[in-house]
């Protein structure tokens, strides 16, 4: 199911807006983000965002697009209706997709804080990795 796919990329950019990322710390980078991304009122405003934003998404028209793959590549595209929409290309699904998304983000969110929270656990570890590279790796002539 594409679904999953189109929710992510748009949680991701929406996400990365929260104004609670602002309120991140030197000790903890991650927490406003993660902070907001558990938050039940920010899940249901940005699931509202979200659903709106595929709403719109299905609507994209796709002609042109194949278009100018064929121009780039100097291969025909695909045979479509010049005039065909995202949601003509999903078939059923569609018509459902800003519902599930709108349903299924908020334990998307959910999931990615703690995705976030492990990362953040972590970056002290990576930040020694980091330092310590230069004096590990063999000299470049």
């Amino acid at each position: 199911m594409r679904m999953p796919l189109i929710a992510a990329a748009l949680l991701t950019s929406a996400s990365l807006a929260a104004p609670a990322a602002a309120q991140e710390t030197e000790e903890r980078p991650l927490a406003g983000l993660t902070e907001a991304m558990e938050d039940p009122a920010t899940q249901e405003q940005v699931s509202h965002t979200v659903a709106a934003l595929v709403g719109a998404l299905m609507e994209m028209p796709v002609g042109p697009l194949v278009e100018a793959m064929g121009e780039m590549t100097g291969e025909p595209g695909p045979d479509i209706d010049p005039d065909a929409r995202i949601r003509d290309l999903m078939g059923a699904e569609a018509a459902d997709a800003p519902e599930i998304v709108a349903e299924r983000l908020p334990a998307m969110m959910g999931a990615m804080a703690q995705m976030a929270g492990a990362f953040e656990a972590v970056l002290p570890q990576l930040r020694e990795a980091a330092e310590s590279l230069p004096r590990d790796l063999p000299a470049q002539e």
